[in-house]
């Protein structure tokens, strides 16, 4: 007997557990429901139709035509406990006649009812979930055909719940793939290790940037960790992958959100500073050397590091390609290299429209 009473528990639990993945406790009104609850009580000329739900404790609701209140009673000994225990229609032609009606509150009072006939609402999984009933005030025989009736009504309410859990279901797997696709999108776009865009991803934002404007007003900045390599060899490379992330982090922090910032090479990035003047991209250059000059970084079981970084900017009007830019701020890297590192470089372009070349090195102005 204990072992029954513990199958049972264990039963009642995979019931509940089936019951919750609907979702559809205590939901607002549903006309596709409403709809089926007026037909019923038009096809059985009764004045009331539930479509009910047994919870842990409660017989809830989902649609009651006829009936205004109680949206809910306590679940006890009764009509729907023994009608989720049948695997057919359950029919009681005189409540006054049936034991599992007594405490029923709708049947117990001189006005209560008198016919009740359910419908399981068995879920695709075997579980009886609850009820489609129909009720009386005066007994009523209830006909086979009346049966098999109400079974394609329970059918219909069965069908709307797993209509509604397919697409919810959907739904999340189209969050999902969306989720994953954006994941995706990010890890082709983004450098693994610093975040910021890859070469291939800015250069692609580069190519758009140029075709959707007939000119590009902005300017380009190379920038290159000075010294890397030494990094690398005296403290290992955890420790220049730490600077690299740091000095992405400044970077991306320190220019403007319609700037686009990428990792360019090994140790070298990229800034594409869209619509502003020379002495707006000189000062968001020198602003981002600073930043990291500035700072020590932290690495991994050593000391933090005074990191410096050179730089080539090239201010680009209608007379030039983006190609061309990017080739001046290379060659302008170049030169603050040369020159001795921690510095930016502008290029200076000659003055005639159609030659768009890197003058010499004494040409460069050095900040």
């Amino acid at each position: 007997m204990a072992g029954s009473n513990v199958e049972d528990v264990e039963q009642e639990s995979r019931r509940l557990a089936e019951l919750r993945k609907y979702e559809i406790l205590d939901t607002p009104p549903d006309g596709a429901f409403d709809d089926l609850t007026k037909i019923a009580s038009r096809l059985f000329n009764v004045p009331i139709s539930i479509v009910s739900l047994v919870d842990t404790d409660r017989v809830w609701f989902k649609s009651a035509h006829g009936l205004d209140e109680p949206k809910q009673i306590d679940r006890g000994p009764g009509l729907c406990a023994s009608a989720i225990m049948s695997d057919d229609v359950y029919v009681a032609e005189d409540l006054r006649l049936d034991p599992n009606s007594l405490s029923n509150p709708l049947v117990a009072n001189d006005q209560g009812f008198r016919f009740y006939a359910a419908e399981p609402l068995r879920s695709a999984d075997g579980y009886n979930l609850g009820t489609f009933c129909v009720l009386d005030v005066a007994p009523r025989k209830f006909s086979d055909e009346d049966r098999d009736l109400l079974k394609c009504l329970g059918r219909l309410v069965m069908s709307q719940m797993e209509q509604r859990l397919s697409a919810r279901r959907i739904a999340s797997l189209a969050r999902t793939v969306n989720d994953q696709n954006k994941l995706l999108a990010h890890a082709a776009n983004h450098d693994a290790l610093t975040g910021v865009l890859n070469r291939r991803s800015i250069e692609a934002r580069m190519t758009d940037f140029a075709q959707s404007r007939s000119e590009f007003s902005g300017a380009i900045l190379l920038l290159d960790v000075d010294h890397f390599k030494v990094i690398n060899d005296t403290y290992g490379h955890p420790a220049g992958d730490a600077v690299l992330v740091e000095i992405s982090r400044r970077i991306a922090n320190t220019v403007r959100a319609e700037d686009y910032v990428g990792r360019y090479g090994g140790e070298e990035f990229i800034v594409v500073l869209g619509d502003c003047g020379l002495d707006v991209a000189t000062r968001i250059a020198e602003r981002i050397r600073g930043n990291i000059e500035s700072h020590p970084i932290a690495i991994p079981d050593h000391p933090p590091l005074r990191i410096t970084v050179s730089g080539g900017l090239c201010h680009n009007s209608a007379d030039c390609t983006m190609e061309t830019t990017i080739k001046l701020a290379d060659d302008a890297l170049y030169a603050a290299k040369k020159a001795g590192r921690n510095k930016i470089v502008i290029s200076q372009r000659m003055k005639k429209p159609t030659e768009c070349v890197a003058n010499n090195e004494e040409a460069l102005h050095q900040i």
